[in-house]
């Protein structure tokens, strides 16, 4: 089976991340059975390796360029982006998405169910800029 991590681009102060992200991941594993899919939180690479990447832009970049030492294939196979079509995102996370779209990164929206239930993944195409809001300007379809 293929390893394959999911960048989740959550906001800084997403409420209940531990929860969405687990109902992603269990929803990864129903989605994707020909690999063993890992979510990360967007937090999580953060603390990992924003020092590392000194700056805003440096870590964007990293997050779509760093590649796995030994395949040399993407450490993320994907981006997701917590909501559904029309959500509106801060700067640094309209910035990512825009590097994934210009690398053919696949990016999809995920939605919790209301039920407990793991919600699905919808493909997204775009992001527009809707307003000069650095924190919540730019709107993903």
């Amino acid at each position: 089976m293929t390893a394959a991590m999911l960048f989740f681009a959550n906001p800084k102060d997403m409420e209940n991340l531990a929860d969405v992200v687990a109902s992603a991941q269990a929803a990864a594993v129903r989605d994707m059975p020909q690999a063993t899919p890992t979510v990360v939180s967007g937090s999580s690479d953060y603390e990992a390796n924003f020092a590392r990447c000194g700056s805003w832009d440096g870590w964007i970049q990293d997050v779509i360029a760093r590649c796995d030492s030994m395949s040399r294939k993407p450490c993320y196979a994907a981006i997701v982006v917590p909501g559904s079509p029309g959500v509106h995102v801060g700067a640094a996370t309209a910035k990512l998405l825009m590097l994934a779209f210009r690398v053919q990164r696949p990016v999809f929206f995920y939605g919790m169910r209301d039920d407990g239930l793991p919600g699905t993944f919808k493909p997204a195409t775009r992001v527009l800029q809707e307003s000069a809001s650095f924190k919540d300007g730019w709107s993903v379809w």
